[in-house]
């Protein structure tokens, strides 16, 4: 659903009013029908072909945007579990639960055999993936002068596919539509051939973006980000040269209609900022950190003090997908990774001018392996709870060569026994049986 200030065109600024909301909650009905690529045709339903115009073309967009927004972090019926930001941040050492709920204990304390599946993680981010795609065929079809609508859907869905690539163990198919929304199922794709398809998508939502600065900027963010997933840092650091460091593109949500999942659990006392999480996780706490800004909220679940970032102050709050402080970072990354000294300068203009007041400079520390510890640790703190540290974390490993247990959550577990070391979701049951092409296989590997 839309909320009062949802989704605005970037050259007229003309808001969706909450008079659209019934068509956005019709195509949602269509897309529920089809996100399990199975087909349904019921008498209760709007179906595609009343829609298939101009203004239907508009009511898909709504749509798909909402369905982003609710696998990235609203909370409604549909979206209270596999919250991407809530599980990521699980997975990481952002969060720590505080409540006695196997939903949220066993992502945060890393006991995730294949049998178990996401929690909702996959199964939502798929179900939002096909409805972009339905958006997308809808769009091009019946308003394809609306060229930034397109854009921006496929920069939704290039983000989608890089959520699940660094969140989900290799072997994520990419289902399609066909025409009229029939099922076409994709064979297991391997990380780096997922992290490739999600790279031409973005591709494409640059070619859309001609008509809005702000379309343009998600999709060369959203390059960079691929490009560091798939190791190639220089070219990363190219792609998002162009990024104002001004740039910021959130999400959008209501206290009455579908509220910020974090704000609302952190609130309820569910999970809060870790410090520590485990032996070696970072002390996003202790740090005193003003780009966190921690607020005490009150007592958990299990008693434990909860706090919540300072940015996360209601069900209101909007949630962070990408900015220009990430673009900076991407560059720095890549400069540190052509052994440029501009690395540090990067970092210490960011402190400098993308918070106030100001902090204090950073100063080298001299080896290579600290400086990497340096970058991250500052990726973490500027992009906390934006969904981006997992996949950090993982890139430590897989391109660092730095052990599992130097990175992720080691040592006892607050409720009872150890953190554990499976790294990553595994791909959900239903789709191993449903999808012929899965071979009945969960995972081709879970390796970083």
């Amino acid at each position: 659903m839309i909320s009062n200030s949802v989704v605005t065109n970037p050259r007229s600024h003309r808001s969706i009013s909450r008079a659209r909301q019934g068509a956005v909650v019709a195509t949602l009905m269509i897309v529920s029908a089809c996100s399990s690529l199975t087909e349904v045709n019921a008498p209760d339903l709007v179906q595609r072909g009343a829609l298939t115009n101009a203004n239907g073309a508009v009511t898909f967009f709504n749509g798909a945007v909402s369905s982003f927004y609710g696998v990235f972090g609203q909370r409604s019926s549909n979206f209270a579990s596999g919250s991407f930001l809530a599980n990521s941040g699980l997975l990481s050492d952002e969060l720590i639960a505080t409540s006695q709920y196997s939903g949220m204990n066993d992502p945060d304390k890393h006991i995730l055999p294949e049998a178990s599946g996401s929690f909702g993680t996959y199964a939502y981010l798929q179900r939002a993936r096909v409805n972009q795609l339905q958006a997308l065929a809808v769009l091009k079809q019946s308003l394809p002068s609306a060229r930034w609508r397109i854009g921006e859907i496929y920069g939704l869905l290039g983000t989608l596919e890089t959520l699940m690539a660094e969140t989900m163990c290799s072997g994520v198919p990419l289902s399609n539509i066909g025409s009229d929304f029939a099922p076409e199922y994709g064979p297991p794709l391997t990380t780096t051939a997922l992290l490739e398809h999600a790279l031409a998508v973005m591709d494409s939502a640059v070619a859309y973006s001609s008509d809005s600065a702000r379309i343009l900027n998600l999709a060369r963010v959203g390059r960079g980000r691929i490009l560091l997933d798939l190791g190639k840092t220089a070219e990363a650091g190219a792609a998002v040269a162009a990024v104002p460091t001004s740039f910021v593109f959130i999400t959008e949500h209501s206290p009455s209609v579908v509220p910020n999942i974090l704000a609302d659990w952190i609130i309820l006392g569910t999970y809060g900022i870790a410090n520590g999480k485990g032996t070696n996780g970072l002390d996003y706490l202790a740090a005193n950190d003003q780009r966190l800004n921690a607020v005490l909220v009150g007592p958990g679940q299990d008693k434990s003090p909860v706090y919540r970032p300072a940015r996360l102050s209601s069900q209101a709050s909007p949630n962070i997908v990408t900015n220009g402080v990430e673009a900076r970072l991407i560059e720095a990354e890549a400069a540190l990774k052509a052994g440029d000294a501009n690395w540090l300068v990067i970092l210490n203009n960011l402190r400098a001018t993308a918070t106030a007041p100001s902090m204090a400079p950073l100063a080298d520390p001299g080896t290579p392996a600290a400086r990497v510890d340096l970058l991250f640790r500052e990726r973490a703190f500027w992009l906390y709870l934006t969904g981006h540290r997992f996949g950090d974390m993982r890139r430590l490993m897989r391109q660092y060569g730095r052990a599992y247990n130097t990175v992720f959550p080691v040592g006892p577990y607050k409720f009872g026994g150890d953190f554990g070391t499976d790294l990553q979701f595994p791909i959900d049951a239903a789709e191993v049986s449903s999808n012929p092409l899965m071979n009945n296989t969960v995972c081709l590997d879970r390796n970083p």
